[in-house]
């Protein structure tokens, strides 16, 4: 009976399971090839695991043996799971039975990876879109000389033949370092991710002596002389710059609300709050909620002037040319730092100025954090932007104060307060004067009730 149950219906060589995770029998070495069991237990026929990755066992004719080639799902990635790796096995072997077979694995070459790993980063892995072009520019100088190279193929050799090449060029030791970190992600993508690789060279480099730069603090005169420039007049009362004055609003609203350049250019008016006194940044550097900025008196006054004579457009600072989109500064930014000697001068003094006059003025790290959009509670800001002119350090030496004595002369401990006229001692009384003036009190509380 159970013969002829079993002939009439055959047991599915593939059976969709619910659980997602699959049961890996124990193996000391991690490259090696592994049976998968299901969630009860069971041998998988067909699929193999190896270093965490999911493989598919098939006969290829023309080929002794069977062979085992890597499941991928229709992201073209690596499946994570034995569903996955089941359905992925089952379309293999749909594929055979047509006559497609598997194209043999070939580690492609560094041209074409990272264009491949920068793909992908963009469209599932970083969000932040800034980082991956960055990212996929600086690949694109790596291609000039790992770029014949398969990825499984560059060596130490190759990455300090790069370097000594930027070095030539004129790069600084912060830059190589970030080059070598910018490699090191595309290549641990394809170990870690696509399991293309099993050694990443970049682990082999030591990063490159880097002492940051002390950045001074820009003086308030210094970015009145870039706006005083950028307002100029000629001879016929006209602008010397076309957008300057809205130049000299936007380097005054990063000075003011300690904005980053990007997140200023992209204010619409929608965004000031005139009658809450706030103004909100939508663009913020990491994508993150909007920033709010609360105002001070010198934001809002600035504000005020800049809707007086608003342009018919929604944002704070449009291209005179077409109001409907934001203005570009950088070609009179250039000539007005040429102009005034101050061509080291740029858009972030102006937030380094406002964080570090927030500390000077008082303000707890905690609040300017939220005004700048950090996150980790003023840690960055006690670190780095701290900056403390020696105005400031004079004017708080002076309100230190040590008193009167010293180590050897302790002051004083303070006399106590005197006693009230009418407070009795009551541990020299006896025991029938306490009884007595019980009573007493007893007696005064009934004839007051």
């Amino acid at each position: 009976m159970n013969e002829s149950n079993s002939s009439a219906n055959p047991p599915n060589p593939l059976p969709i399971l619910e659980s997602v995770v699959a049961q890996v029998s124990k193996t000391p070495d991690k490259y090696k090839f592994s049976k998968v069991k299901d969630s009860r237990g069971r041998t998988v026929e067909g699929i193999w695991v190896r270093n965490e990755r999911f493989y598919g066992q098939l006969r290829i004719p023309g080929k002794k043996g069977p062979r085992r080639v890597p499941l991928h799902g229709e992201n073209k990635l690596p499946v994570e799971n034995l569903r996955d790796a089941q359905n992925a096995y089952r379309l293999i072997l749909t594929n055979k039975e047509a006559g497609e077979m598997p194209q043999a694995r070939r580690t492609p070459l560094f041209a074409d990876y990272h264009l491949h790993y920068t793909d992908w980063a963009e469209k599932m892995g970083k969000k932040l879109k800034i980082t991956v072009d960055k990212e996929r520019r600086n690949l694109r100088r790596w291609q000039e000389t790992l770029g014949t190279l398969p990825i499984n193929r560059i060596t130490k050799a190759d990455i300090n033949r790069h370097l000594m090449k930027r070095k030539e060029e004129g790069c600084c030791n912060r830059t190589l370092n970030l080059d070598v970190i910018v490699l090191g992600n595309c290549l641990k993508f394809a170990r870690d991710v696509e399991g293309l690789i099993k050694h990443v060279a970049t682990e082999e480099i030591k990063p490159l002596d880097h002492k940051a730069p002390t950045r001074t603090l820009v003086t308030e005169a210094d970015i009145e002389k870039i706006c005083a420039e950028a307002t100029k007049l000629n001879e016929q009362g006209m602008p010397v710059y076309h957008n300057g004055q809205q130049l000299s609003d936007y380097v005054h609203f990063m000075l003011f609300s300690g904005a980053r350049r990007e997140s200023a250019a992209h204010v619409k008016w929608a965004d000031v709050d005139f009658e809450n006194r706030r103004v909100m940044l939508v663009k913020t550097k990491y994508s993150k909620v909007n920033m709010v900025v609360t105002f001070n008196d010198r934001l809002e006054k600035l504000l005020r002037e800049m809707k007086a004579r608003m342009l018919d457009s929604p944002w704070l600072f449009p291209n005179p040319w077409r109001l409907t989109s934001q203005a570009n500064f950088r070609k009179t930014f250039d000539r007005v730092r040429e102009k005034t000697n101050l061509e080291t001068f740029n858009y972030h003094d102006c937030r380094h100025f406002f964080i570090s006059w927030a500390v000077m003025s008082g303000v707890d790290t905690m609040t300017i954090s939220k005004w700048v959009g950090h996150e980790d509670g003023g840690v960055l800001i006690g670190k780095v932007y701290g900056h403390l002119n020696d105005a400031h350090l004079q004017a708080q030496a002076k309100r230190l104060s040590f008193g009167t004595f010293t180590a050897q002369e302790p002051a004083p401990a303070p006399a106590p307060e005197p006693a009230p006229a009418n407070m009795v001692d009551l541990s020299k009384m006896s025991a029938a004067d306490l009884l007595a003036a019980l009573v007493n009190l007893q007696k005064k509380d009934a004839v007051a009730a």
